[in-house]
């Protein structure tokens, strides 16, 4: 809002009221506009309530969530929405919770969460089964004094705030924090819209029509040249001289990280400031969910419209800057990729390295650099070797040779080091990071490998693995779940077929394993395996027993002698291909993790490859109670039996 104002403006210290003549790019408006501030100055009451006891006020910023809640009593209707994403983020201390990446990981572990008391996230989570009640503390008061003193609870937080002030201004912190959106764990509300009194609309229609746009646009302008607009800001805020604290390097991270993490932007359809109904629909589902009382027959064309959006207006697509990550400065971008098996093996090693040729290919990189077949006693070794080839980004595939990283990504630390590492890898400074949710997954894998058991009459499946892993565990558990989800009497049984640790390639054990399955019966194999995976798969097939891939997302359509009947789709050739993009934008960084869950994203999950109606209608829901946080208690069950937590 404060783009908009022009110079000449003034400051009401005493009203905290910034007002000055409406201004877009430099040109006059015609009009005043007049920022208040809410807060203390409006004695905390909400913004929507306050707008009904004076008429002088148009315009007023509210959240999705509050419009739903305060409608009864204040109605408000947005009519432009100029975050993409809201700011509100929880976040722990990386030393005290090195394994926590999610808001779901802080529920699993049962980690104490500081929030401002009557908010609505917390709730919704607490219904979801993401957090238990008891976990949620309802006392933070926006001092850090708590959360200095005690590092092992998690706080309420901005995303576009606190990390700054928590590394460089509360001194007695001085590191920084980890985090995840609300947006980014499914909580998905439009913050700070600009809306009016819904009885005001015809009356001001004509004025809606010039001022949305204008805000679209601001918005805009605003990311392109900030400093303007801070500098009113801060200047309002040195003379307010209240609780507000804020200066230019604050201001300048705010910005940053408003482009990094997404929360200003163009939405799905290409345009800023628009909001999209079913994204609302599904918070009014939430919130409802979650017991909490609000109007009945709430519908979202209530309390949003997108008439005035001007459809043109957008932010400008900018091409990465690939030189960017030019480590050794040779002019040339090389990619490295360290695989632990086999680049061939049809399965998860080889979806790894082929995303890599793709990436350098689509791009004109040079050809990357592989290793495979690396032993997690090498490497240490090997990666070194990588590192000293003249890469200048680094793809490590899996967990099991990323022990050496905490050390090498130190040592090399001009090459962009990026890891699928998987649950329960620590957060390292410089790393960036995907995983996925092992227990969604393969419930979802369960769940479609019933469904083919009751089509073929069988209720006996295996799982074929290596050595008593904690991920092979967590996988098994959340395939049985999911298994007995369709049909409580269907068996699933674990074989371990390789030496201790990460032998996932020995295809006489293997065999001997399907063997002694086809004798007990077995209707579904699911060959959770590396190099060993394609020859089960070929027994499978020979004997008519339903097989499951173990990673690659392309076996339904893949052409060969093998035939795969489910894929489980934990593919880190897509989660390179979808995680690439945003770190050449900078929306991923070294330190930062992203999470691929089932029914958000839609990359993991499992798919039958030639599913009936009715099969693809129940994985359809399956994938949905997924994504609603419906098993996430039983899941948090299962992650703690595996991992010993």
């Amino acid at each position: 809002m404060y783009q908009m104002i022009g110079d000449g403006y003034s400051v009401d210290a005493d009203n905290k009221v910034v007002s000055g003549p409406g201004q877009l790019g430099g040109q006059a408006l015609g009009i005043d506009i007049e920022v208040r501030t809410g807060g203390p100055a409006i004695g905390w009451a909400p913004v929507s309530s306050y707008m009904y006891t004076d008429d002088s006020i148009h315009l007023g910023y509210r959240s999705t969530d509050q419009q739903v809640l305060e409608y009864s009593d204040a109605p408000m209707m947005s009519v432009v929405a100029p975050l993409e994403k809201n700011p509100q983020m929880v976040m722990w201390d990386t030393d005290a919770h090195p394994n926590v990446r999610s808001l779901a990981d802080l529920g699993s572990d049962g980690v104490t969460i500081n929030v401002f008391g009557g908010g609505t996230f917390a709730d919704v989570f607490v219904a979801e089964g993401i957090w238990s009640a008891d976990q949620v503390d309802p006392s933070y008061d926006g001092s850090p004094a708590r959360f200095v003193a005690d590092q092992t609870i998690a706080q309420q937080g901005f995303a576009s705030a606190e990390p700054y002030q928590y590394e460089h201004v509360f001194e007695e912190y001085g590191k920084a924090v980890a985090f995840e959106l609300l947006h980014d764990a499914g909580f998905q509300v439009y913050s700070q819209t600009i809306g009016i009194r819904p009885g005001d609309l015809e009356d001001l229609r004509g004025c809606l029509e010039l001022i949305v746009p204008v805000i679209q646009q601001s918005v805009v302008d605003y990311d392109a040249a900030p400093e303007r607009a801070n500098a009113m800001i801060v200047d309002a805020v040195t003379q307010f001289e209240d609780f507000w604290v804020y200066d230019m390097d604050l201001a300048a991270f705010s910005v940053q990280a408003q482009r990094d993490l997404g929360l200003v932007g163009n939405g799905p359809d290409g345009i800023v400031g628009n909001m999209d109904a079913d994204r609302i629909q599904t918070v009014i589902d939430k919130i409802a969910v979650a017991g909490m009382d609000f109007e009945a027959g709430l519908s979202v064309s209530d309390i949003m419209t997108n008439e005035f959006i001007d459809t043109s207006i957008s932010f400008p697509e900018y091409g990465p800057n690939y030189m960017a990550f030019d480590a050794n400065g040779d002019g040339k971008i090389t990619l490295g990729v360290a695989a632990a098996g086999p680049a061939d093996d049809g399965a998860y090693y080889q979806a790894v390295v082929d995303a890599a040729i793709r990436l350098s290919a689509e791009n004109g990189f040079e050809d990357p650099i592989v290793v495979d077949k690396i032993e997690a006693a090498n490497a240490a070794t090997e990666l070194s070797n990588l590192a000293e080839q003249g890469v200048d980004i680094i793809i490590v595939g899996a967990s099991e040779i990323a022990e050496p990283l905490p050390d090498l990504t130190e040592e090399y630390s001009d090459i962009f080091w990026y890891c699928n590492c998987g649950a329960g890898f620590e957060s390292l400074p410089g790393l960036a990071q995907s995983l996925d949710d092992s227990s969604e997954i393969s419930y979802s894998a369960g769940y479609a490998s019933g469904l083919l058991l009751q089509e073929r009459g069988s209720t006996v499946a295996y799982f074929i693995g290596c050595c008593d892993l904690n991920f092979e565990m967590e996988a098994l558990r959340g395939f049985e779940m999911g298994l007995q989800a369709v049909d409580a009497s269907f068996t699933v049984t674990y074989v371990p077929t390789g030496a201790w640790p990460y032998d996932f390639d020995n295809v006489p054990n293997a065999t001997e394993a399907f063997n002694t399955a086809l004798g007990e019966g077995v209707g579904v194999v699911y060959p959770y395996l590396g190099g060993a995976h394609e020859a089960i798969v070929q027994l499978a097939n020979e004997n008519g027993v339903v097989a499951l891939s173990a990673g690659p997302s392309n076996v339904c359509t893949r052409e060969g002698d093998l035939t795969w009947d489910i894929a489980v789709r934990f593919d880190g050739g897509d989660y390179v291909a979808a995680i690439f993009p945003q770190i050449f934008s900078g929306a991923v960084t070294e330190g930062q993790t992203k999470v691929f869950r089932v029914g958000v994203d839609p990359e993991p999950g499992a798919v039958i490859c030639n599913a009936t109606a009715d099969q693809q209608a129940a994985m359809d829901a399956v994938y949905a109670d997924i994504a609603s946080g419906a098993f996430a208690a039983e899941f948090g069950a299962i992650k703690a039996e595996a991992y010993g937590y």
